[in-house]
């Protein structure tokens, strides 16, 4: 396992199509970003703020995670039984699949994407 330096355990990982690395850090109910270019340095939080919850701002176990070409990140926000969508650049997720997002099919514990 890999640990990050905003404490906590990588449970998954994704590479985007510039480079840089995106982890879960579930325990931390937030998602980091660690560029990989030498001339950006420290790792970002890039979804949830840490606290449990299920706010737009907030993720509850994220798990599996995926970043298109355009850099959105989605994350299976698990225990919020929902899958999040966050734009770069932008800490508020919006709900595309799962509970509260109308016209979707039910989640229940996603866990990879």
């Amino acid at each position: 396992s890999v640990i990050f330096p905003v404490g906590g355990q990588c449970r998954n990982l994704f590479i985007d199509i510039l480079g840089q690395f995106y982890c879960t850090i579930v325990s931390s109910h937030i998602v980091v970003k660690y560029p990989t270019n030498s001339s950006m340095n420290g790792t970002t939080v890039v979804a949830g703020n840490g606290t449990v919850g299920s706010t737009s701002m907030q993720l509850n176990s994220p798990n599996g995670i995926y970043v298109d070409q355009q850099l959105n990140l989605y994350v299976a926000d698990c225990l919020n039984h929902r899958i999040q969508l966050f734009r770069p650049g932008q800490r508020n997720g919006t709900t595309v699949v799962g509970a509260a997002a109308n016209g979707t099919i039910t989640l229940n514990l996603p866990t990879g994407l």
